[in-house]
């Protein structure tokens, strides 16, 4: 009787002298990739945390045997993005589905889609706004370097979170991203923030509110909340100065008249502006 070794369901192959034993470290790589894409698509860890957790309970032969650490953050790359939907072509096909409206502990996390000039995306949660309705100050600031191509900012409004003067840190609460900066959309964002609070039974009355040099920004919290002393940030007004002084091709001239220095501004923070 003739011996036969089962490689594949229904394929039957008769040993030869090459035949031999299973490969342990072959078998032992395919199972590393199967492992690493499962935590890639289950956890939300970096590539580099699902690696090092991946390969810690790995024998020295498989870890030999494992393609490069580039290599192996593209096979989670590639997982991960084949989960993903595809990107929206323009801001009527948003993908609005868990868990990307969902905190990483599955809390709901989007909290608005308004539409007023232009569309807003508001993010936020109930503890979240809970220390917003605590701080007696609001910081809001918006940034442009990190926004989705169909949207022009992420507006924040800022807090002071901790237990005493020494702890207290600064942390973002909302995160808004707008399409447009228009005093009626910024009103949009500000009024429905406010409901929010509202809604959970919260009270959102700062005494003041900080901000950049945005004017429609700046109308939009006086509007929505009257009774808020309006700040204009000055490491905001020294960044526009500044940008002024570039366009005017007047920068070598501060760096070098001391007097003109004076007259731009004297205030430290726009000094340390200037070194940047």
């Amino acid at each position: 009787m003739t011996n036969t070794n089962v490689i594949q369901p229904n394929i039957l192959l008769a040993p030869s002298e090459h035949s031999h034993p299973p490969d342990g470290a072959r078998i032992g790589v395919i199972k590393v990739a199967a492992e690493l894409k499962r935590r890639a698509l289950t956890t939300m860890e970096n590539p580099a945390q699902v690696i090092q957790t991946t390969l810690a309970s790995q024998n020295m032969n498989i870890r030999q045997n494992l393609p490069t650490n580039n290599a192996l953050r593209q096979v989670i790359k590639r997982a991960r993005h084949d989960q993903l939907p595809k990107e929206p072509i323009d801001l009527d096909h948003l993908y609005f589905d868990t868990p990307f409206t969902e905190t990483l502990t599955g809390e709901q996390f989007l909290a608005g889609a308004i539409d007023v000039d232009g569309k807003s995306l508001i993010f936020t949660t109930v503890q979240n706004l809970r220390h917003l309705c605590h701080a007696s100050s609001i910081l809001c600031d918006g940034t442009f370097k990190v926004v989705p191509r169909l949207f022009t900012q992420l507006f924040t409004p800022h807090v002071a979170i901790g237990g005493s003067d020494k702890t207290k840190r600064i942390f973002p609460v909302v995160y808004c991203l707008m399409e447009r900066k228009t005093k009626e959309s910024y009103i949009a964002v500000f009024a429905r923030i406010k409901w929010l609070t509202e809604f959970y039974g919260l009270e959102l009355d700062p005494d003041n509110i900080i901000s950049d040099f945005e004017i429609g920004a700046i109308n939009a919290a006086q509007e929505v909340f009257p009774e808020a002393n309006m700040q204009g940030c000055m490491f905001h007004l020294s960044q526009s100065i500044y940008r002024h002084v570039q366009q005017k091709g007047l920068q070598n001239r501060y760096t070098t008249d001391l007097n003109f220095q004076f007259l731009v501004c004297d205030d430290p923070i726009f000094g340390e502006i200037t070194k940047r």
